[in-house]
């Protein structure tokens, strides 16, 4: 099969490749004749059509850095493996790393650059796409929404038994519901119940008034009272700042605790 090129001013060959019945690796040949063929090294590898399926998480920092892993059918390792954000006229693409194990493709999302439309909110909603050569991208795609780091500015209550298992609100902004969404407690005291956890993270339920519930943790080996930080996580990875008012106080007496 034959295919036209263009000579650049750098020295390099251009060509569009043509349509291909299949999939699987091709040996290439160049001539300036279109006779004499002399076997260019290396092989062009060709690829079926691509698809995103899932993106996870499918929230992040309007800030970036969320790591975002991308399943589909025909996602695989490439060294021009590439992922596209896009809202509008602003395009972002940015190289990311094939997962064998996990099957699937991961990046880091960039700063978000995108813009409402006249008159309209800016939702943070894009459109991620992936490519396997950095120049065809997935005839389907699935909605990334970028948004602002969550803040928590109120518990109810500040307190609980130390035996864990207590409902607790969170009220504040960036909330929002997220498969990822979830609360961290970290104790700001570590030379007392040295024996219990550091830190632990439970899951987040979004309520309809636009708070945060979740029920406090139980800290094995926690023998006396001590304080936690509680911060809050949209993409499961980018947490709330920590503040006077997220301060969580697991106090003596509660009750039995939760088996």
């Amino acid at each position: 099969m034959l295919a036209p090129a263009t000579f650049g001013r750098t020295g390099d060959l251009t060509f569009a490749m043509p349509a291909l019945a299949g999939v699987g690796s091709l040996s290439l040949a160049l001539a300036m004749n279109g006779v004499d063929f002399v076997a260019v090294p290396g092989q062009l590898d060709v690829y079926a059509e691509l698809a995103v399926e899932t993106l996870s998480p499918a929230v992040g920092s309007r800030s970036g850095g969320t790591v975002v892993r991308v399943h589909g059918p025909g996602v695989a390792h490439s060294r021009q493996l590439t992922v596209c954000f896009v809202k509008g006229a602003w395009r972002a693409e940015v190289p990311a790393t094939f997962d064998a194990a996990a099957g699937c493709a991961s990046c880091v999302t960039p700063p978000y650059g995108g813009a409402a439309k006249e008159g309209g909110d800016d939702d943070g909603d894009c459109i991620a796409e992936i490519s396997l050569n950095g120049q065809q991208w997935t005839w389907s795609c699935k909605h990334f929404t970028y948004i602002a780091d969550p803040e928590v500015e109120a518990l109810d209550p500040p307190s609980g038994p130390i035996e864990g298992g207590a409902p607790l609100k969170l009220t504040g902004s960036g909330f929002r519901a997220a498969e990822s969404l979830a609360v961290r407690f970290t104790r700001t005291e570590l030379d007392i119940n040295a024996a219990c956890p550091e830190s632990l993270t439970v899951e987040g339920t979004f309520a309809d008034d636009g708070s945060v519930a979740c029920e406090t943790p139980v800290f094995e080996g926690a023998d006396s009272p001590f304080d936690t930080n509680v911060q809050l996580t949209v993409d499961g990875q980018i947490f709330s700042p920590v503040t006077e008012a997220t301060v969580f106080k697991f106090e003596a007496g509660g009750g039995k605790k939760k088996k």
